[in-house]
């Protein structure tokens, strides 16, 4: 059986996101619009966990959590990250993101 290991970083540079071995990539500042810290649920709003396509949420990475980071990007598009605390991630998105 194998086994991804998914990693959120928000720091100066924009949020890096990596699922090892499939995916790595970032999200500049400067290409978000808007963010929103969620309430979800791994099967009501995606029917299951991995990546995943909602309608409402967009592209998302959802694995063992409750809260999401929901990133609207200039183009409009949505992408959704499970975080487990949403407090740090609200501060960390506060600190960064300053034309909010």
């Amino acid at each position: 059986m194998f086994f991804a290991k998914f990693n959120l970083e928000i720091n100066e540079s924009g949020i890096n996101y990596s699922l090892f071995p499939f995916v790595k990539k970032r999200i500049e500042w400067n290409e978000i619009n808007a963010y929103e810290i969620n309430k979800i649920s791994a099967l009501g709003d995606f029917l299951g966990w991995g990546i995943r396509f909602s309608k409402k949420y967009g592209l998302s990475y959802i694995f063992n959590s409750d809260y999401g980071l929901t990133i609207v990007k200039q183009n409009g598009k949505k992408m959704t990250f499970s975080i487990k605390n949403q407090t740090e991630v609200e501060e960390c998105m506060k600190k960064y993101l300053v034309k909010m």
